[in-house]
């Protein structure tokens, strides 16, 4: 279910397209029905998948376990394609939009941010220095706490990828955020060094005009309800939002405002934690800035300065302000579905119209005023984005976008509706009888319309690309917003259909690309209309908004009421099935290739509704339809620059390609329904140098996939390496000459083994791997007793070593000498361990009557 991120799209449908429905069954596998009443308040309703959202399920793992399977051989008959698109992105696309590099002052020094290759880079110099300016921090080797996979201790390493990097007023350090793990948990980091860390952020943090940090702190289900000000690195909380409706914006700027909004209220708060505007329930605040003692805000679509009114001609909608002065800011909306901005100073109002032949002006109100310059980004259906910047004081543009490159010269762009569903439809020489549609249709976000690095890529394979801004999306405004939420949400998989219906007519096929929230009106638009649609490839998408809506534990969901409904409410419980895609698969009879990319660190959408979505269109069409659920091992947002963007936009362009292929159903409908033994691997307890090696570059990809360099990848695989050829046991998983898992077992004091690491491939978990090698691992360590350390409030995994033979103990019951080598291995970890020991051939410790709990970080475990 998401915040705004865009998409859908389509390819090959004829209008209507013959129905996609096999004359063979695939045999694909069915998980297991567990009759559940889940309760809605006034009544319950049966849902029968409920339990696969947990992925300790033994059911569920092997449901997990197939469908990796599957994605594997589709994945590698796709790999020729892939690896073809991915070359033409990495040559045609260029990096994230940011503005040309410019210095600027921060007290002492001089700063600016600027890009070098595919990175981001900000670096800084004493004013008027001509010497070379010093890089202060690299986008690709940021420096970040980090945790251990061996004890959970922590230690400084490098990761690649900047969320957020802040200036401090006196300029003397940066404040950047990292998410190693993808899962939105962020650290905030600083260099030069010298301030702690602050851990347990959001993505956003700002500088207050006094020099202390603002960051905010989440909730269990990733809600921002704390502000906490940092000042000489102690920690101090401003306040909390304990109304789960309500989400905390930091707005940084000459003065830090905090915008705590639900979808229908709002207020504003100073950094001091004051009130500045009050919430109102049905008043909306969209942006705020304070500049100069006055604050700017947009309220209800209406621009505010203080508290009087500026009328703003030509707005369908506003959304952003940023303030340049106490008579001047620039705000940015909606015109003519396009989005747009204007300049308002000293009472005048001017549009701000974009270097031809871009046509959408976006404020970025995330880039500073530097020097009386606002930040815009522009684009069009037929260009990529670049952000420039606009001189406020002579109401024209500071920067000029660089020429169009080969491949954006080529490209034609038309526009017009389609029952009053406006379309932007971009289009290339080599396009034929396909097109490419893209939809979103929630929260009131517009659906972005730039060329990027996968609509490039379908344009160079003969795909015209059309995006469709469909209700419930932002477009026409709060209106057009409204008319597709709530008990209206229906409305947006009626306009995907109807854009589709339209699209085939013209093009014949048509494919479907959806993403998030945009789950429910591509996904719902192909289970109303499968014949429309020749494939469809969905990312983390939201696809079972009853059974999701209804657990307020989840994330978002309360905030999410608002948006889509509650269904403990009898009215909208009746609206949210009508609309939702897993409810709608039921009654399908023929569905078209599907690719589901749900992601299993997602803090915002359920990996499991893609799963349940699978096995519902199965059943309904009896198999006959090739769906591949490819669940990544990453958060809600993938890869934003580099070959990694390029790699991973290229599946589903690599996809849509070949669907209606009969190879590709070939590669899926290989795979056997009971793809869950162990029979596919060996264990070798005595692997040589090559094994060996192996064993640490998966190592170094299980435990380490925050190092993306080359250098620190070869030097982390090398320690590893070290450590597996010094271990006292190693057990390696070997499939097809490759290594699939690895376990080691490092000895201690008093005749005893302590099992170190266990690491197992994404694509191999939860098939038996582990707990092969801790088999092996048990038949090689002889007399020896073993120790492992398990989280205390871990139940599955302490039963499972209790089966094993292990027991609890306490740690003063080892030797003085075996208890100190233990204790070393989870030196500095800070979550509750229990101790636990397989006997040897000789004596057993006394159990203990109170284990001892050790502490252990929150972070990546190395073992359980």
């Amino acid at each position: 279910m998401l915040l705004h991120v865009w998409l859908a799209l389509s390819t090959n449908a004829l209008a209507p397209h013959p129905p996609l429905r096999r004359t063979t069954r695939l045999h694909a596998r069915s998980p297991q029905r567990r009759p559940r009443a889940v309760d809605y308040g006034d009544a319950s309703l049966d849902d029968d998948l409920y339990y696969l959202r947990d992925a300790d399920d033994a059911e569920t793992r092997h449901q997990m376990a197939y469908e990796a399977s599957a994605a594997a051989a589709a994945a590698s008959f796709l790999e020729p394609s892939r690896e073809a698109v991915a070359e033409f992105v990495i040559a045609t696309a260029p990096p994230p939009p940011t503005p040309p590099p410019r210095w600027a002052t921060f007290g002492g020094w001089e700063w600016r941010e600027r890009v070098a290759g595919d990175r981001r880079v900000w670096e800084r110099r004493r004013p008027g220095s001509d010497d070379d300016a010093e890089v202060v921090l690299d986008e690709d080797a940021a420096p970040a706490t980090l945790t251990s996979e061996f004890g959970g201790g922590e230690y400084r390493g490098f990761v690649r990828g900047i969320s957020d990097a802040k200036i401090s007023p006196d300029g003397e350090r940066v404040a950047y955020t990292v998410d190693a793990a993808g899962d939105e948990k962020y650290v905030c980091e600083f260099l030069p060094e010298g301030v702690p860390p602050v851990r347990d952020v959001d993505a956003c943090v700002a500088w207050g005009g006094d020099g202390d940090l603002y960051a905010l702190r989440t909730d269990a289900t990733g809600r921002p309800h704390e502000v906490w000000r940092i000042k000489d690195g102690t920690e101090s909380l401003v306040f909390r939002e304990d109304d789960q409706r309500f989400r905390i914006e930091v707005i940084p700027g000459e003065t830090v405002l905090f915008l705590l909004r639900s979808r229908d209220a709002a207020e504003v708060r100073d950094a001091a934690g004051a009130v500045l505007v009050p919430r109102r329930q049905g008043v909306e605040v969209a942006a705020c800035d304070l500049r100069d003692g006055v604050l700017w805000r947009v309220e209800d679509s209406v621009l505010l300065r203080g508290e009087d009114a500026v009328a703003v001609p030509g707005a369908a909608a506003l959304d952003a302000v940023v303030a340049a002065g106490a008579d001047r800011a620039v705000v940015g909306g909606v015109a003519d579905a396009r989005g747009a901005a204007w300049l308002v100073s000293d009472g005048e109002v001017t549009q701000i119209d974009p270097p031809a032949p871009y046509d959408d002006v976006e404020l970025r109100t995330d880039v500073p005023v530097v020097e009386g310059l606002v930040a815009l980004e522009v684009s069009a259906p037929h260009r990529f984005a670049r952000v420039l910047r606009y001189d406020v004081a002579k109401n024209a543009w500071a920067d000029a976008p660089p020429p169009p490159t080969p491949h954006e010269s080529a490209l034609a762009v038309e526009r017009f509706e389609v029952e009053g569903i406006p379309v932007s439809l971009a289009s290339s020489p080599k396009t034929t009888s396909a097109v490419a549609m893209y939809a979103y249709g929630a929260y009131g976000a517009r659906l972005p319309r730039a060329l990027d690095a996968e609509r490039c890529a379908l344009l160079e394979n003969g795909y015209a690309v059309a995006s469709c801004g469909v209700r419930g999306g932002g477009e026409r405004g709060a209106a057009w917003h409204a008319q597709g939420r709530r008990l209206d949400k229906e409305r947006s998989a009626a306009d995907v259909v109807a854009c589709a219906s339209a699209l085939g007519q013209r093009y014949g096929r048509v494919v479907a690309r959806g993403r998030s929230a945009g789950g429910l009106s591509v996904g719902g638009a192909v289970c109303a209309r499968p014949d429309l649609f020749a494939g469809v490839a969905l990312d983390v998408p939201f696809l079972d908004p009853l059974g999701t809506l209804q657990d307020s534990t989840l994330p978002l969901t309360v905030n999410e009421w608002e948006e889509f409904g509650d269904p403990h409410d009898a009215a909208a419980r009746a609206a949210i099935a009508a609309y939702a895609p897993l409810q709608r698969a039921a009654g399908v009879e023929s569905f078209p290739p599907c690719l589901l990319r749900p992601a299993l660190r997602d803090a915002r959408t359920g990996w499991w509704e893609s799963f349940k979505f699978a096995a519902a269109v199965r059943d309904a069409t009896g198999d006959a339809a090739t769906v591949v659920v490819h669940a990544d091992d990453r958060g809600h947002f993938g890869p934003a620059a580099g070959r990694a963007r390029a790699y991973d936009a290229a599946l589903p362009v690599a996809f849509l390609l070949a669907c209606g292929e009969d190879a590709l159903a070939a590669a899926v409908d290989a795979v056997p329904a009971d793809e869950t033994s162990d029979a596919t691997f060996t264990v070798d307890a005595a692997p040589d140098a090559a094994l060996l090696t192996k064993a640490a570059e998966l190592r170094t990809e299980v435990f380490s996939p925050h190092l993306t360099t080359v250098g620190s990848r070869y030097l982390q695989t090398r320690r590893y390496e070290d450590e597996l050829k010094e271990a006292a046991g190693v057990a390696v998983a070997v499939s097809g000459g490759d290594v699939v898992g690895v376990a080691s077992a490092a000895a201690v004091p008093a005749d005893a083994w302590y099992v170190s690491a266990v690491a197992t491939a994404p694509q191999w978990r939860r098939r038996g791997v582990a707990s092969a090698l801790l088999d092996a691992l048990d038949k090689t360590r002889g007399h020896n007793a073993a120790l492992l350390h398990v989280v205390e409030t871990n139940a599955a995994a302490r039963a499972l070593y209790e089966r094993r033979g292990f027991e609890a103990i306490d740690e003063n019951s080892l030797a003085a000498a075996c208890a100190a080598a233990v204790a070393r291995e989870i030196e500095g970890s800070d979550e509750a361990q229990i101790l636990m020991r397989l006997p040897g051939t000789g004596k057993k410790p006394k159990p203990a009557k109170a284990p001892k709990k050790r502490k252990r970080s929150k972070g990546f475990s190395r073992k359980r």
